[in-house]
């Protein structure tokens, strides 16, 4: 064999273990994710996790693509399997938007349509003997009419929130926010005393995360004028401050880092809304730019003391312009990298057990919506 092929021959296999090395590199430290129809679901807005093995799911099935209905239920890792909870009557019509754990119970909230009108529907399963209580009967008449999009347990008691369809006296409707406090000794309203930004007059204003994190909680949603942002703690609401133009919507709130985080949607341009993101210190609010600019946070998480930003963004594809997410990652704000993106998928909501993240949320097949859970398994 000449010296010119033997010389060619060593390049081809430098060449293919560089290759090889990069290949190897790139599957040991990229994420790892498995994606989990569940067709039980059209859409899962909400997640718990209680083991390595229980997940509890809640979310809406749409029949006949007309008709919702709300679903919450158990799905099993071990062997891929899902046991409905059955409480479907109390959300009949409507939807499960939030779910909260204490270690004993779940709290799951949403709405059922009764007589045409989404009503406020609260329900609690006791998870040692599965008794399933209907609470929506203890929600104050003021805010019967409406939705839940927000539940917490602080430590303590829950907190609850969401939006009351209200029609006063020669006025037009309009929807105000309302917050719950719920312990063993019954339920008490913090509505009236939530900031006067949550309460613009004619407005429309909904409460859409809470999370707790050392006896304190941050509330979030908005108004028909701007993003709302409070700090609960020991019986007090502190006021967030924004120094700077807030049109736009809060749709999730998380703890990391001694910080407050808040994402949502910024409406400053209507017609280019962006995602928003920012930190709070010190009851002010600091955005961090992102790299994109079209497009809504939908959910906040962390792994391993890194941040988790899933985004719903839209894609150009060969069948024109559809949404689907992003995640984002990263252990600074202001240095996030990509570690998922794809079309007519959309993620709603995440959490973190035993340093393995979860997802939920929906896949859009032509018409059809499809409830999917993702579990990055190594991240």
């Amino acid at each position: 064999m000449s010296i010119v092929r033997l010389a060619f021959l060593a390049v081809i296999i430098i060449v293919i273990g560089i290759v090889a090395s990069y290949s190897l590199y790139d599957y040991f430290t990229s994420p790892h994710y498995k994606m989990i129809e569940i067709n039980d679901f059209s859409k899962i807005y909400s997640l718990i996790v209680i083991n390595n093995n229980e997940i509890i799911l809640g979310g809406v099935k749409i029949i006949n693509n007309t008709f919702p209905i709300g679903i919450a239920g158990i799905y099993f890792l071990d062997n891929n399997t899902f046991i409905n909870f059955n409480i479907s009557e109390y959300f009949n019509g409507g939807y499960i938007y939030s779910l909260g754990y204490n270690g004993t119970a779940i709290l799951l909230g949403g709405s059922t349509r009764i007589n045409g009108t989404l009503h406020t529907s609260l329900v609690e399963i006791n998870l040692q003997n599965y008794k399933i209580y209907n609470l929506s009967k203890f929600i104050s008449p003021f805010y019967t009419i409406g939705q839940i999009y927000a539940i917490d347990w602080n430590g303590e008691y829950w907190l609850v929130g969401g939006n009351a369809y209200i029609t006063g006296v020669g006025q037009s409707p309009f929807l105000i926010p309302f917050l719950l406090k719920i312990n063993s000794s019954g339920f008490y309203d913090l509505s009236p005393k939530l900031p006067s930004d949550f309460k613009v007059l004619g407005g429309s204003s909904t409460i859409y995360s809470i999370y707790s994190k050392n006896s304190s909680s941050i509330i979030v949603g908005g108004n028909a004028v701007n993003m709302t942002a409070t700090i609960y703690y020991n019986n007090t609401f502190y006021n967030v401050s924004f120094n700077f133009l807030h049109l736009g919507v809060l749709l999730t709130s998380y703890y990391w880092k001694g910080y407050w985080l808040i994402g949502g949607e910024n409406l400053t341009n209507p017609e280019n809304p962006e995602p928003f993101l920012a930190y709070i210190n010190n009851t002010q609010v600091y955005p961090i730019k992102l790299k994109y600019q079209l497009g809504v946070v939908t959910s906040l998480s962390s792994i391993n003391n890194n941040i988790v930003i899933a985004l719903r963004v839209p894609f150009i594809t060969s069948n024109g312009t559809t949404y689907g997410s992003v995640i984002l990652y990263g252990h600074n704000l202001e240095k996030l990298n990509t570690i998922m993106s794809k079309p007519f998928i959309v993620i709603e909501n995440m959490a973190t057990y035993n340093s393995i993240l979860y997802g939920v949320g929906y896949e859009q097949k032509g018409n059809n919506f499809y409830g999917i859970l993702i579990i990055f398994s190594r991240i």
